[in-house]
This record gives structure tokens, C-alpha cells and sequence, in this order.
């Protein structure tokens, strides 16, 4: 009690400063507590997640791990005669490949020469120049029908080479011959 009205006044009011601060500090643990709490349970989903998705891969693993030791056991069960079987259907295919690209080649030499003998019997019917100024040729002219033949051939025997090898694997730094890399194909094919 106080002894005067001022006195109860003064007292009155530093109780309710007291008790407004106290509310208010109350209401903020209780914010903080309350979003502590949807943080936690953030995290213990997150968790949750994390750990279903570590589970998933174990098994994922185990899985791969299991099909990886089928196929090891599998290569090992092979019989002599089941590998010489797959030895010599590996040789056809590249046999056919090679065959193919044989086959190509020579058709497109048959129409490289049918090319050439079409332009040499073009330039045979052209009427002859009578001129006499056209006829003081020195002859420094160069041949090129059998430079270009011979290169003609050497570019349609590296293509066909380069086709029987289709489908081998491609390997970096490979040059042959059960897998090549784009310098090694072509240092083998020239």
C-alpha cells in the first residue's frame, strides 16, 4: 500500500510497465519457441527425405552390385564353344561390313569412270580450235585424269576402309583394330 495517491499512482504504473514487458516478452519466447518448432519439423522432414533417399540408393546399389555379379557369372559360364560362336558371328558382321563397303567403292569408281569417260567424249565433240594463236601452246599443261584417278582410288579405299569398321566402339586413343578414336580410324584408313 502506498501512503499517498502519487505514491499508488508511481507504483500502479511501474506495475503495469512491469507487466506490459513481461506480456510481451512471454508472446516473443512463445513466437520464437513456436517457429523453433516448425524448424525442427523442417529439418525432421528433411531428414525423413534424406534418409528414404540414402535407403533408395543402398538398394539401387544393391541391385546393380547383384546384375553386375550375374553378368561376371555368366561371362565365366560361357563355353569354349559359345565364345568361338560369338568370335565368328563378330568376324560375319565385319566381314559383311567390309563386303558393303567393298561394294560401295567400287560403285562409286564405276561412276567416277563413268564420269570421266562422259567428260572425255564431251570434250571430244567440241569442234577443235583452228585458230593459229590457240595453237602456239607451250605444253606446260599438266595431265591430271590419272593424278586425280590415283587419288580417286586411294580416297575410295580409305572410305571403304572407314565403313567396315562401323560399329566398332569408339575408345580415346584407340587405333585399332577392335576399337579406334576419330585420329586412329584415320591414320589406319590412309
Amino acid at each position: 500500500l502506498a501512503d499517498d495517491p502519487q505514491s499508488f499512482f508511481d507504483q500502479k504504473y511501474v506495475l503495469d510497465r512491469l507487466a506490459a514487458d513481461q506480456h510481451t516478452k512471454v508472446r516473443e519466447f512463445r513466437d520464437q519457441q513456436a517457429a523453433t518448432a516448425r524448424k525442427r519439423t523442417e529439418a525432421q522432414e528433411s531428414l525423413n527425405q534424406l534418409t528414404t533417399a540414402q535407403q533408395d540408393l543402398r538398394t539401387s546399389k544393391t541391385e546393380v552390385q547383384g546384375k553386375l555379379t550375374q553378368a561376371r557369372e555368366l561371362l565365366t559360364r560361357l563355353t569354349a564353344q559359345e565364345k568361338a560362336r560369338l568370335a565368328e558371328l563378330e568376324r560375319r558382321k565385319e566381314a559383311e561390313a567390309k563386303k558393303k563397303a567393298q561394294e560401295e567403292a567400287a560403285r562409286q569408281k564405276k561412276k567416277a569412270e563413268a564420269e570421266q569417260a562422259a567428260a572425255a567424249e564431251a570434250a571430244k565433240k567440241e569442234p577443235a580450235a583452228t585458230d593459229s594463236g590457240s595453237a602456239t601452246s607451250t605444253g606446260t599443261g599438266t595431265s591430271t585424269g590419272a593424278a586425280s584417278g590415283s587419288y580417286t582410288a586411294k580416297a575410295e579405299k580409305a572410305i571403304a576402309f572407314a565403313r567396315a569398321q562401323m560399329g566398332k566402339p569408339y575408345v580415346w586413343g584407340a587405333t585399332g583394330p577392335g576399337s579406334y578414336d576419330c585420329s586412329g580410324l584415320t591414320q589406319a584408313a590412309w
